[in-house]
């Protein structure tokens, strides 16, 4: 007895050992990727991981691997680990995510004359380090990253690249004593076939946001200390950031909020649909790329943190990449000046999106309002109670006895009363019964005698 119960437990201690995951190794999963990475005469390329405070492990392709603290200890583990003493060569450096994590200032310890990138899903973006700051991760050439928070980082990547589905938007322009509720889909123009701007009142911006239910919703105006200022009339109207997020996160939507140096609002026309600097928002194939789109196409930089269950991106322009080009600049505004009305393209936007996975939860929903779990669930019940039909057609009129059509003063009413009793079998009874009735019937089926 002794032996078979030792025996039940070295199987159960082996199952269990096999559903604990195995320690991640960063230097392991860089050194895969960087295997990807075309071999070039001109970059030395190696991996970089923060192992402690101090303490950094580098990596070749050969798998060799070197630790080491301060600066002259790291020269030699570079020298020793490099393919190639040429002169010109550049060093080329892969920092594992947590490494990248670690911050500014851990990574002003490796060498300055060095190009760093890091890991994006399988992916190697390249990296600029700041002082005493975030660095930046270069997601696309015009849209480069920032987050204290990997959590957050790794949120705002997935957005940002995630296909962008132009119908979705809804531009609003505020207009005094303008509509006070957004219409259920965005205003066709007929000409151009896009969508127009829908215009809206600004006292009701928060009701009407929250009824836009899992829409992306723009908004633009002048934004200081926390409030969005609109122009209404002689007047300017001041709502409140916090307020409007509020109401984007009740309605599981997305607000994109565009700071321009006027009030002012866009017209009938939606000017997002025009050519800025480029071939318009319609080109966008991602969310960054629409960002940059309304930003006259200006390199970007996103800060990103997690806030009440959002994401929240703070764009501004990148000017560590490269400045505006003035004449650029003046021929973006001339392009857009009889839509824009003197408004110039975004400076700056503040982003509200749901956590990722949120927002996969609720692109999977037929009807928004309902978890995508609970449609599923019921489509399932719906489809395994056809199976069982006979049997939960029985235990209902047990419930629910036919109607006779003496109980009727007309035919009408009888035939009203079938029709709902069998619409209230197929929708709630045969669902809900599923899980008994099939099996019931199955069993029936099987165990049943021949005649």
């Amino acid at each position: 007895m002794s032996c078979v119960l030792r025996s039940v437990i070295l199987v159960w201690l082996m199952a269990w050992c096999a559903t604990v995951p195995a320690r991640a190794d960063p230097m392991a999963d860089a050194l895969r990727v960087m295997a990807a990475i075309p071999v070039t005469a001109d970059h030395n390329d190696l991996v970089a991981h923060l192992e402690t405070a101090g303490h950094w492990s580098f990596g070749n392709r050969a798998g060799d691997r070197f630790t080491a603290s301060g600066p002259d200890e790291m020269k030699r583990a570079i020298a020793s680990l490099v393919t190639s003493a040429k002169p010109d060569t550049t060093l080329s450096l892969t920092l594992t995510p947590p490494a990248f994590h670690a911050g500014g200032k851990a990574l002003q310890a490796l060498p300055q004359d060095a190009m760093l990138r890091t890991i994006i899903a399988d992916r190697t973006v390249n990296v600029t380090r700041r002082q005493n700051q975030s660095p930046l991760a270069h997601i696309t050439s015009r849209m480069a990253v920032s987050s204290d928070d990997s959590i957050a980082f790794a949120e705002a990547v997935a957005h940002l690249t995630r296909p962008f589905v132009s119908t979705h938007l809804r531009v609003v322009g505020f207009v005094r004593a303008g509509p006070k509720f957004l219409s259920a889909t965005p205003r066709i123009d007929e000409a151009s076939k896009r969508p127009l701007v829908d215009q809206l009142d600004p006292i009701h911006a928060a009701a009407a946001i929250t009824a836009a239910r899992g829409a992306t919703v723009v908004l633009s105006g002048k934004v200081t200390d926390g409030h969005l200022l609109v122009a209404d009339g002689a007047a300017d109207v001041d709502l409140p950031l916090l307020d409007l997020m509020k109401a984007t996160r009740s309605a599981e939507g997305r607000l994109i909020v565009l700071h321009t140096a006027s009030t002012a609002q866009p017209g009938s026309r939606n000017w997002l649909w025009l050519p800025v600097d480029g071939p318009g928002l319609t080109a966008a194939s991602t969310l960054a790329d629409a960002l940059n789109l309304t930003a006259a196409n200006a390199p970007m930089k996103a800060a990103a943190v997690v806030s009440d269950d959002r994401v929240i991106l703070t764009v501004e322009p990148n000017a560590l990449t490269t400045m505006f080009d003035g004449s650029r600049w003046v021929a973006s505004i001339s392009k857009a000046a009889l839509d824009l009305v003197g408004r110039s393209p975004a400076r700056a936007m503040t982003v509200s999106l749901p956590l990722a996975a949120r927002q996969v939860e609720f692109d999977r929903r037929i009807f928004k309002s309902i978890p995508s779990l609970i449609q599923y669930s019921y489509a399932a019940l719906l489809i395994l109670g056809l199976a069982g039909l006979p049997t939960a057609w029985r235990w209902f009129a047990r419930l629910w006895p036919q109607e006779l059509a003496s109980d009727y003063a007309n035919a009408a009413g009888f035939h009203a009363a079938r029709a709902v009793r069998a619409t209230l079998f197929a929708i709630a009874f045969m669902p809900l019964a599923a899980i008994v009735a099939t099996p019931a019937h199955l069993l029936s089926l099987i165990t049943r005698r021949p005649a």
